[in-house]
């Protein structure tokens, strides 16, 4: 990667992301090199483990900010904006009472450590911070309000720190799906969250047997109809009754750091596969969707390297945009390991994130993949298609491919390929399939032939 874009994502995240630790004491603060600010969720993490035992008379607790509808309004505001908006909302954050340190763990959450003098309400306390969040921020071109949710949770000095982080994310979630401004997590309020956590049990056991599987979603060429590759997607075969779904599961796993052991037995899954698919004669690529948790592990890129590197040619790293900015200096790290070993990369769900693909231009990215909400109502929205159209000249300009998902029928289908849009995927083509039907599809020689009888321009009129 050129020195111009590391230092671009280094700038945006040091000045806007950076965090800022009031520095009670020395060794409270958060620092990422020689700067003090917002530290990301991994460094956060580790600076808590450092922190010494409570000073007598205090109790602590980590608290969660969720910034609600967070995307709307830096869509209606902009990214700088909002940036600056979140930025202060920190700096209101450590200069509260009793703060000790502040870090941001994704675009629309903050997280800081306090502490509580003893015989005080941990709530109040909490109560008076957000009530400070509520003030309007300026931005300096107008006045954003920030409406929040806030869960936390009590520091047991027996229990581990990452533990105790986890349970001031769940409380969050519950914050958020009960209508609450603020939420404490405890075992007898909470019971929805231990289902959650007993529910990764069951995961990690399935995981173990062979609970689940491989599906693959065909992608083809907008223009010939010509299968250029498959999306893989893991699938729950038998999933005990009342199971999350597979994405709220995926989620869940995300916080839990259960998505490490998914996303090992996924490559493992998927080279079997490959292995299978080359003795039938067969060589599609095969994109594989990679957690921003995972891609931030510091030894991502060097596992990748030792178990799959021999499918370099043949696998697709599907990234989104929110990976690459919430923890942007192991993320970019694994991606010039793993772009310079040989790997593709394409940028996932292009459209819903906060970062602009000017900004991203120097991403080791060959591919851009637009998101389905943007090609669901191609056809009948007037905003969509400039959206979309502006989209694949930029990318093209930028010397990317570019995939549409989410593609449901056949006119949808031949306006990209007006567009100009390289590779489509979704229900017109076919839905996500199973190993062995992925293999009669690849043998079906007629279905170029039968998706190009739909891509007359006249499927426009239909």
């Amino acid at each position: 990667m050129k020195n111009s874009t590391r230092d671009l994502l280094n700038g945006v995240w040091s000045r806007f992301s950076a965090p800022f630790a009031r520095g009670r004491r020395d060794s409270c603060a958060c620092s990422h090199g020689d700067q003090t600010g917002f530290a990301s969720r991994e460094i956060f993490t580790h600076a808590l483990m450092k922190f010494g035992k409570t000073d007598k008379g205090f109790s602590r607790y980590i608290a969660t900010i969720g910034i609600q509808n967070f995307n709307n309004v830096r869509l209606a505001v902009g990214y700088l904006s909002m940036e600056r908006c979140v930025a202060e909302l920190g700096r209101r954050t450590a200069n509260s009472d009793n703060v000790i340190s502040v870090g941001r763990l994704s675009p629309d959450t903050l997280v800081f450590l306090s502490e509580c003098p003893t015989g005080a309400s941990m709530r109040k306390q909490i109560e008076r911070l957000q009530r400070l969040l509520e003030v309007e921020v300026d931005v300096g071109d107008g006045v954003i309000s920030a409406e929040t949710s806030i869960g936390y949770q009590v520091v047991d000095t027996q229990e581990p720190i990452e533990k105790t982080l986890r349970y001031a994310e769940l409380a969050l979630d519950q914050a958020r799906e009960n209508g609450k401004a603020i939420w404490e997590f405890s075992e007898a309020e909470y019971g929805s969250a231990k289902n959650r956590l007993s529910w990764m049990k069951e995961v990690r056991e399935g995981l173990k047997n062979d609970a689940f599987s491989m599906q693959y979603q065909p992608q083809v060429n907008a223009r010939s109809s010509e299968i250029s590759g498959f999306e893989a997607l893991i699938r729950w075969d038998t999933p005990p009754e009342g199971a999350p779904n597979i994405g709220d599961m995926i989620e869940l796993s995300e916080k839990t750091g259960d998505i490490i052991s998914i996303t090992v037995w996924t490559f493992r899954r998927i080279i079997q596969d490959i292995e299978k698919l080359e003795s039938l004669g067969f060589k599609p690529t095969i994109s594989i969707n990679v957690s921003g948790v995972v891609l931030s592990e510091a030894e991502f890129a060097t596992h990748i390297l030792r178990k799959a590197g021999k499918y370099k040619d043949r696998l697709v790293l599907e990234v989104t945009e929110t990976a690459l900015i919430e923890s942007p200096h192991d993320a970019v790290r694994n991606l010039e390991m793993l772009s310079e070993a040989g790997f593709k990369f394409s940028l996932d769900d292009y459209g819903t994130g906060y970062s602009s693909l000017e900004k991203m231009r120097s991403i080791p990215v060959s591919e851009l993949k637009i998101d389905k909400s943007f090609v669901k109502d191609l056809t009948t929205s007037h905003h969509n298609p400039l959206i979309v159209r502006s989209t694949i000249d930029l990318a093209h300009a930028l010397e990317l491919e570019v995939v549409a998902e989410g593609v449901e029928d056949a006119e949808t289908m031949a306006l990209l390929a007006v567009m100009g849009c390289d590779i489509v995927q979704g229900y017109h083509i076919s839905k996500a399939m199973p190993f062995d039907d992925m293999v009669v599809f690849l043998q079906d020689e007629t279905v170029a032939e039968r998706l190009k009888s739909t891509q007359s321009p006249l499927a426009l009129f239909s």
